[in-house]
Formats: C-alpha cells, structure tokens, sequence
C-alpha cells in the first residue's frame, strides 16, 4: 500500500461500507447512499495505489456492496408490500 494514500479516506471508506449495512435496514435509502459513498471512495483509493486495496479500505468496499444489496432487497420489500396492500382492497377505508 503507498504511503501517500490518505489514511482518512480509508477510514471513511470503511465507516460508510459498515454504517450501509445497518443503514438498509430503514426505507433502504440511507443504507444505498452509503454503499454508493463506500463504493466511490474505494474506487478513488484504488486509483491512488494503482488498483490494489487493502485493509480498512477493501473492508469497506465489500461491506457497501453488502449495504447496498441489502437496501435494493429492502426497497424492493416495501414497494412489494405496498403493492400487495392496494391490491387487497384495504385502501377502501
């Protein structure tokens, strides 16, 4: 890893990446934007070093992708649910 690379980017890399994962578990955007953030500042480490990622930034970028999976899969639940509940006659009311 070059030592050149900011230490603080990588740090905020990785506390995205974790902070996605919890983050789906609301409406899922939160979570999704984080993910993305995550996913672009490891793309952007990954072009200081000349595309090799280690340690809090490779941490990072895997737990966004698991964040944003997670948030697309909670997003997808809730307009289902709300598809089901207009379908079901329950909007009568």
């Amino acid at each position: 890893m070059d030592p050149n690379v900011n230490k603080g980017l990588q740090i905020a890399c990785m506390a995205c990446g974790i902070a996605s994962i919890p983050g789906s578990c609301g409406y899922g955007v939160v979570g999704l934007a984080l993910g993305i953030a995550a996913l672009v500042m490891a793309n952007k480490i990954s072009a200081q070093t000349g595309g090799e990622l280690a340690g809090m930034s490779k941490a990072g970028k895997i737990c966004g992708m698991v964040g944003m999976i997670l948030s697309i899969l909670a997003i997808v639940g809730f307009i289902l649910m709300f598809a089901l509940g207009l379908a079901s006659g329950m909007s009568s009311y």
